[in-house]
């Protein structure tokens, strides 16, 4: 089952999620003298395993799996460390630091969409984003 949690202004992250039903015995009467068991009860516990997939804009990804491209991206947006005459070409999307009345944004395009983030929007999204991603199983990236 896959669900997508939303992050900020039409950002979701996407987890995979699987559940494993675990069936076990229960010990309800024990006799401590003879080690025996008189009765036993089957308990099923549910147990939810979390896979983190994708970041997406609406329906168009932004990492496929690779989450630090894009959260490294807006930290340095964050701490002022990004060029505001470079365009950033990444696998996905296009990034560049654009002023509009004297303050800066990022500005994301995503195919023929543009995002803009001030700083205190990229804060709550790679925030909420850690939060989430702490909770999540890592998936072995290929070729690394």
């Amino acid at each position: 089952m896959y669900k997508k949690i939303y992050l900020y202004k039409n950002i979701y992250f996407e987890v995979k999620i699987e559940e494993e039903i675990i069936t076990k015995t229960m010990p309800l009467d024990l006799e401590p003298n003879q080690r025996r068991i008189d009765k036993l009860e089957l308990v099923r516990e549910s147990k939810r395993t979390y896979f983190g997939t994708d970041l997406k804009y609406k329906d168009k990804s932004l990492t496929e799996t690779d989450f630090a491209i894009f959260i490294e991206l807006l930290n340095a947006f964050i701490s002022n460390q990004l060029d505001h005459k470079k365009v950033y070409e990444l696998p996905f999307f296009r990034a560049k630091v654009v002023f509009k009345d004297k303050f800066a944004y990022l500005a994301i395009a995503v195919e023929n969409e543009k995002i803009y983030l001030e700083k205190y929007e990229c804060r709550i999204i790679v925030n909420k984003f850690n939060k989430l991603y702490s909770k999540c199983q890592p998936i072995e990236l290929m070729g690394y």
